[in-house]
């Protein structure tokens, strides 16, 4: 083991992760309806487009 007093020890965090392989299968994941994801604004956006072209 490298001593910090040695010019070629690194300090720090490795840089990359290597992956072999891949983890077991599973199912996805819910998803929740885009009209449960609109803000206030959006929907009040859509309720005058809504009118305009009723």
């Amino acid at each position: 083991m490298r001593r910090r007093t040695d010019p070629h020890h690194r300090r720090g965090h490795p840089q990359m992760i290597i992956r072999f392989g891949y983890g077991p299968i599973v199912p996805r994941a819910p998803r929740r309806p885009a009209t449960e994801l609109t803000t206030q604004k959006t929907q009040k956006t859509l309720q005058t487009l809504e009118t305009r072209h009723a």
